[in-house]
């Protein structure tokens, strides 16, 4: 991935939890409220998400890792999940009733360096429906995590 980096998720980031951790050199530790923008209310839905997108891949036989992407140019995608394969799901996090095409950029982007890899781009949103937005790109409620 070349200058790229996956960004390993810290749940609630203390000194203490991130010296036990065990991370490659490549990989460092990201509190999950410290993203690009940290609304109150964002950072609520982040975690939440988060929180609920962990319950479901424990509950799975498969191994799952959960990251977090930033570039040199500080763009990032909220969550992505990889499998034991390397297959990728790109989770971005709206606290918004509204999608719009330009909420898919930082998934684009990740889509782009990852090609093939990353199997579907996802929006979480505060609304009712799955909507399509292109080739491997949805949105869906966030209530789909627990529905």
């Amino acid at each position: 991935m070349g200058a790229q980096r996956y960004v390993r998720f810290v749940p609630h980031s203390t000194q203490e939890t991130i010296n036990q951790l065990p991370l490659a050199d490549d990989v460092c530790p990201v509190d999950v409220a410290s993203s690009r923008e940290s609304t109150p209310h964002l950072v609520l839905c982040l975690r939440h998400m988060f929180s609920e997108v962990m319950k479901q891949t424990a509950w799975c036989d498969d191994g799952y890792t959960l990251y977090h992407y930033r570039d040199k140019n500080q763009d990032e995608v909220d969550i992505i999940v990889e499998d034991e394969r390397g297959a990728m799901l790109g989770i971005e996090v709206k606290a918004s009733a509204t999608v719009h095409a330009s909420d898919f950029k930082r998934i684009r982007k990740l889509l782009d360096i990852c090609g093939d890899d990353l199997k579907l781009g996802v929006v979480l949103y505060d609304g009712t429906k799955v909507v399509p937005f292109g080739d491997r790109l949805f949105a869906a409620p966030m209530s789909c995590l627990w529905s």
